[in-house]
């Protein structure tokens, strides 16, 4: 094993390029950051340091996406809580436990975790997992059949996929969504949601306030609505089936919230039911 401690009493923007094996991530309240090597291929990895930048490649990582060297790889490091990540992985697994600052991720079959970003974060994989507890900025993610789950955003979400499923358990300003095949489900939804899909479902546990654009071909809709909102609703469907189970409650108060429905289907089913 090889390991590496460099003087960092500010947060870093780490970089890291992987090919296959794991890249495990920890930020704390530390004013050194740690970088461990393990594997058969750890002389292939060099690690280095300019400012206030931290660079982990390997010979692997250059070809990211099945083309090259594939060795196993295993690293671990330790940064300053606040730090950035910068991290292109092919096949490697991609953990980080604590808070960061922004993020740029992207892989290729490896399954992306990450506890929290304070600021803005994109992250791409092609049939890999992405798992994130919070996002304090906006979001920007795109997966080809792996799934996409978030805890919470507080910014924009702008987020595509092809047949992978995407979770949010809340969102704040904005969710825009498109997918292929795949399932949308949230949680609670925020001001604004825009989703698009074929034969994705789209599922809202519930929605308070604010306006919801869907539009899908076979995909249904199920939308929970508190009882007692207020609710404008455009739906229209060719062959789908439309399920209005909420009450008439007239229009809202001036200031008071109320919800603005425009749902489009082509054969998916619409339903609206009390929270």
């Amino acid at each position: 094993m090889d390991e590496y401690d460099f003087e960092t009493p500010e947060p870093v923007e780490l970089h890291a390029e992987l090919g296959s094996g794991s890249l495990q991530i920890t930020a704390g309240q530390v004013g050194v950051t740690k970088v461990a090597v393990d594997g058969d291929e750890g002389g292939d990895v060099t690690v280095t340091q300019e400012g206030r930048q931290i660079s982990i490649r390997s010979r692997s990582g250059r070809r990211l996406f099945g083309v090259g060297l594939s060795a196993d790889v295993d690293v671990r490091v330790l940064v300053p809580t606040g730090s950035d990540l910068v991290v292109r992985c092919g096949s490697a697994g991609t953990s980080a436990d604590g808070t960061y600052g922004t993020g740029s991720l992207r892989a290729g079959s490896g399954g992306i975790r990450v506890e929290a970003f304070a600021g803005d974060a994109t992250v791409t994989t092609g049939y890999g997992d992405i798992e994130l507890g919070a996002v304090g900025g906006s979001l920007r993610s795109k997966t080809g059949s792996g799934s996409l789950a978030v805890g919470r955003c507080d910014g924009e979400a702008v987020v595509t996929s092809g047949s992978g499923s995407l979770r949010f358990d809340t969102f704040g300003r904005l969710l825009a969504a498109k997918t292929g095949s795949g399932d949308l489900d949230v949680g609670r939804a925020g001001e604004w949601l825009e989703f698009s899909a074929g034969s994705g479902d789209l599922r809202v546990r519930e929605l308070r306030a604010g306006q919801v654009q869907a539009k899908t071909g076979s995909g249904d809709i199920d939308l929970a609505i508190p009882a007692g909102t207020p609710v404008w609703t455009d739906l229209r469907t060719v062959s789908g089936r439309v399920d209005n189970q909420l009450p008439s409650v007239g229009q809202p108060a001036e200031g008071d919230p109320f919800v603005h429905l425009r749902v489009v289907t082509a054969s998916g089913d619409v339903r609206l039911r009390p929270a």
